[in-house]
């Protein structure tokens, strides 16, 4: 149980660092727009030809050219608003196709050491990343832009039923991850499953035997250290047992001197020399 909270989460974590990656093509994009759309308001020169063009090819009618003008602009802000929301989708699915396709897995999994795997064998890799790199695209981010298109176009209607139906899209892929068995729509449509990143044999074989090397390396600088300690403890013993045999005889002699000089000392006393 606690391995399958862990994998969530897991799963949880690479979708955030993926989308935080689109969140940023989003906001690039964006920043071009706005500079695409400031320099169509900005270029007077051209602003001024246009109107003066519009002026004259309207025979007099001011209103008409300017309300002519003013679509004409709308319609160039709103293509590049719509632009952008395109090539959002379209780097949105290569980079969900090219990371599963060449690699098997894009960069928040690798991250958080996930992978993809195709559990139909009859579905190539390429195909079975195009048709999960599709559908994640579309519940994660083309529902959601055509629905902003459609907003600024003036669709309400549309707009709200394309919101409610990407909301739908999105909380049917990410539910079964959640709740389900751990497989996302994407991944029962693709023929596809989420598994964690395992390495080849030969690695893991190569580090076991590596392990037990060192560990073979450690028990016998362990043993050696010890028989060195063992002897040096030896030849301390043995040094000492000699430095106090020395001072025993030693002090045995001055013992023994000292009881001769003791005793010629007696005898003089009592039998001194005439």
């Amino acid at each position: 149980m606690s391995r399958e909270i862990t994998k969530k989460g897991q799963r949880t974590l690479a979708w955030l660092l993926d989308f935080a990656l689109v969140a940023v093509m989003a906001v690039l994009l964006g920043i071009l727009t706005f500079h695409r759309i400031s320099a169509l308001l900005t270029d007077v020169p051209e602003l001024g030809i246009r109107s003066a063009w519009e002026l004259f090819s309207s025979r007099g009618q001011v209103l008409e050219s300017a309300e002519g003008l003013g679509h004409e602009m709308w319609d160039s802000a709103l293509g590049y608003v719509q632009q952008a929301f395109a090539v959002l989708v379209v780097c949105t699915f290569v980079y969900q196709f090219a990371t599963l396709a060449l690699v098997g897995r894009t960069l928040g999994k690798a991250v958080v050491g996930l992978r993809v795997a195709t559990v139909r064998p009859e579905r190539s890799r390429r195909h079975a990343a195009a048709v999960r790199a599709a559908v994640t695209t579309v519940a994660d981010v083309a529902c959601f832009a055509v629905a902003c298109c459609l907003l600024l176009a003036g669709q309400f209607s549309l707009s709200v039923l394309c919101w409610c139906l990407a909301v739908v899209l999105f909380w049917c892929n990410a539910l079964p991850v959640a709740l389900g068995p751990g497989r996302s729509a994407a991944d029962l449509l693709a023929g596809t499953a989420v598994v964690g990143i395992q390495l080849p044999q030969a690695v893991t074989q190569k580090a076991a035997r590596a392990t037990q090397a060192a560990s073979q390396a450690a028990t016998q600088a362990a043993g050696l250290g010890r028989a060195t300690t063992q002897g040096g403890r030896k030849v301390w013993e043995g040094v000492r047992r000699a430095a106090d045999s020395d001072v025993s005889r030693a002090t045995a002699d001055r013992g023994r001197a000292a009881l001769n000089q003791a005793r010629s000392r007696w005898d003089q006393r009592r039998f001194p020399q005439e």
